[in-house]
């Protein structure tokens, strides 16, 4: 603001106080001659000589104290230190958390304004809208983020360390159900997808989705993997000799973050599995062989352009989000499967079936790529029948 009624230049040391015209005391306080100036403001003149100590003190110490917001202090942050650390797909969702959790609620706030209470009630306010593992993780990307700036002394304390997390009843609970294709319904989709393909064969007609695709969805059906490994996934992946498929790649777009014009939001990122744990090989059963047979058959008649990878379209381009979409709808309907089927779901009825066939839980988890067994536990409280069994064992465990 311009103009003040009082200036008290040099009465403070290296610092100094002055009024604005709205009454409010300026305290003024410039460490060097290169440094730029921190301001505080106070009702009072002794407020404001109070906040002058303060940042004095401070600098006694070393804590830079600064002026910035946190949305540079943040974005700065996440750009150096946590981007070299992140794949592309896991970097987006990080900035993605700040973006719509953090920045509109402390993104303006200078970060010597910002203080445990407000924080507390960000992570409470949060706990109302989001589930439990995604507020864990927004409480984790704040006390890195703090705990990076109080060790290099822009504050003199870490506020993140007074907040406390919410208990999990707390916060929304989410419920997302999960569904799996039975053994019926496996039924009818291998029939409804063969006759699709035989008709297509015998009319040399593909304009049918399911015509072009379909062999891919029965694949994943006999193999578990993930929407983005099936769309890394090489012919050179797949061994018959040895019946193994090799799952060492993932296919996700990522945000293009050297956009030029006319080039889309949105670019392909090839990477690594989801986890470590995901390098892994998986069976080349009976059933996925002949379906990849098959499909090399079709590539070869429609002569699709990319010759190395297994789920692209004519052109050469991966299966988009949208063509997954139609994909599975039109399935659906052919099969008269009346459930919300998407890739994913053909990997919940990949595990419950192998739990159901006998198949230990370990193996299991191991071949879906889980990074923990407890992850693939959710499958075993799904099927009421292997409950049944286990209630059957347990009447007779004790003679």
């Amino acid at each position: 603001m311009e103009a003040t009624t009082k200036k008290n230049y040099n009465r403070y040391g290296d610092g100094s106080i002055y009024q604005r015209k709205d009454g409010y005391f300026v305290a003024k306080y410039k460490p060097n001659n290169n440094a730029k100036p921190i301001i505080r403001y106070a009702k009072t003149e002794k407020g404001a000589k109070e906040k002058l100590k303060e940042l004095k003190r401070l600098e006694t110490l070393g804590v830079k104290n600064s002026n910035q917001k946190l949305d540079f202090l943040f974005m700065d942050w996440l750009v150096t230190f946590r981007k070299p650390a992140l794949k592309p797909q896991s970097f987006d969702r990080v900035e993605r958390m700040y973006l719509c959790h953090i920045q509109p609620s402390l993104g303006d706030y200078q970060i010597h304004q910002i203080d445990d209470t407000m924080l507390q009630r960000l992570i409470v306010q949060k706990g109302g809208e989001l589930g439990h593992k995604t507020l864990s993780s927004l409480n984790g990307l704040l006390k890195s983020f703090f705990d990076y700036i109080s060790r290099k002394k822009i504050i003199e304390d870490n506020p993140m360390l007074t907040v406390v997390m919410p208990k999990e009843c707390h916060t929304v609970q989410k419920y997302n159900p999960i569904y799996f294709l039975e053994l019926d319904e496996i039924a009818r989709l291998e029939v409804a997808i063969e006759t699709e393909i035989t008709n297509a064969w015998k009319n040399d007609s593909w304009n049918s989705m399911v015509a072009k695709y379909g062999y891919i969805v029965l694949f994943m059906l006999n193999c578990g993997v993930r929407k983005g490994e099936m769309l890394g996934l090489a012919w050179s992946d797949l061994s018959e000799s040895q019946k193994k498929i090799s799952i060492t790649k993932n296919l996700g777009l990522v945000k293009n973050r050297n956009q030029k014009a006319s080039e889309p939001s949105n670019v392909w990122y090839m990477g690594s599995p989801k986890s470590k744990s995901s390098i892994r090989e998986i069976a080349f059963n009976r059933k996925a062989r002949y379906y990849m047979q098959e499909l090399k058959r079709v590539h070869q008649h429609l002569g699709y352009k990319d010759k190395r990878h297994i789920a692209r379209t004519p052109n050469g381009e991966p299966l988009s989000k949208s063509t997954w979409n139609r994909l599975m709808i039109q399935v659906c309907q052919l099969a008269q499967i009346d459930k919300p089927i998407s890739p994913h779901e053909l990997r919940h009825t990949f595990a419950t079936v192998a739990l159901r066939r006998g198949v230990e839980i370990m193996v299991v988890s191991k071949m879906l790529g889980h990074s923990s067994i407890e992850q693939t536990y959710k499958y075993v409280h799904l099927m009421k029948d292997i409950s049944e069994q286990a209630d059957d064992l347990l009447e007779c465990l004790i003679p």
